[in-house]
């Protein structure tokens, strides 16, 4: 879907491969952090884990994740304090 004339948002089924592709290909880093609530991990880390694995084989970049609380109360100074140390 195209947002002020670029491609933007990425709808569709199996978006895991295409999104660590763009990602991997579009934002040079030496670190790829995917930031999600609790809840997601059991369903989507693996995927992304394997993807990002591939994709960066022979590079020096790696792939990271943390999972924080879901809802408002994990939305706090606190919080963004313990990404920060993450990171």
């Amino acid at each position: 879907m195209s947002i002020l004339g670029k491609d933007s948002i990425h709808c569709g089924f199996g978006l895991v491969p295409h999104i660590v592709k763009t990602v991997a290909e579009t934002l040079s880093s030496s670190t790829h952090v995917l930031i999600t609530d609790t809840v997601v991990p059991s369903y989507h880390l693996k995927k992304f884990q394997d993807e990002f694995k591939i994709a960066l084989q022979g590079k020096t970049a790696r792939f990271i994740h943390t999972a924080i609380a879901p809802g408002e109360t994990s939305k706090s100074r606190e919080g963004k304090a313990e990404l920060e140390d993450f990171l």
